[in-house]
């Protein structure tokens, strides 16, 4: 599916932008937080596409958009970049949690797009 495409596009552009810290917290980011910062990344993903129509694979302004976009969902909780991409690498290694947060999301954004499920 195109998120499980676009996480290692995500964990690479965010570690690349994390500065190193001599403390790494081992603790990770409660699912229902997790839940809505990808939903909010998703969203955004969603927005930059419309942005730019025309465009069938991602160029260098998309990604410098998303990354404001990413920094600024991040910023709008009070969660460092480092704290996310430590979540979802733990995350990736608990898929039956990631699994859930992500059928929520989809059954969310199905409300939102007004597609209810018949």
């Amino acid at each position: 599916m195109k998120r499980r495409m676009l996480q290692p596009l995500l964990l690479l552009f965010l570690y690349g932008c994390t500065p190193a810290q001599q403390q790494h917290d081992h603790h990770h980011l409660p699912a229902a937080t997790m839940e809505q910062v990808l939903l909010d990344m998703q969203l955004a993903e969603v927005y930059s596409a419309m942005a730019h129509p025309d465009s069938i694979t991602v160029n260098v302004k998309d990604m410098d958009s998303l990354a404001c976009f990413y920094t600024e969902i991040l910023g709008h909780y009070g969660i460092t970049q480092e704290a996310f991409v430590s979540s979802m690498k733990w995350y990736e290694t608990h898929p039956e949690e990631l699994d859930r947060i992500y059928t929520r999301i989809s059954e969310r954004l199905t409300v939102m797009s007004g597609k209810e499920k018949e």
